[in-house]
């Protein structure tokens, strides 16, 4: 199966597939077997609900630290076709956090040390 041909499925998520447009996904439901990044069935990934938990940890802890998230690439994205998609050319960003946030970064850090 190829997952690059299943996830540009236009029927599921819309003629412009390979347009990058995050908001899609406010609108768009896949079916279980339309978006396959964790397999399905029998050959579920077993780390599935892991990583959805720890990704989603890692996400809002970002979100709280840093008030910005800029792309410093010279670059438009090119992909790469692997066993599954990825960048050819890496990604440049940088994050940037106000006073407020620096003060939500101590204590937080305090907390992971206590």
């Amino acid at each position: 199966m190829s997952y690059y041909g299943l996830h540009r499925d236009p029927a599921a998520f819309g003629q412009d597939v390979e347009t990058f447009r995050p908001e899609r996904w406010d609108s768009v439901q896949p079916g279980q077997y339309d978006f396959m990044a964790f397999g399905g069935g029998n050959r579920v990934c077993l780390g599935q609900q892991k990583v959805l938990a720890e990704s989603a940890y890692v996400l809002v802890w970002l979100a709280k630290a840093y008030s910005t998230l800029e792309s410093r690439d010279s670059q438009d994205w090119k992909g790469e076709l692997k066993l599954t998609c990825k960048s050819a050319n890496g990604r440049k960003v940088a994050l940037s956090n106000s006073q407020t946030c620096s003060r939500r970064m101590d204590t937080m850090r305090q907390g992971f040390a206590g």
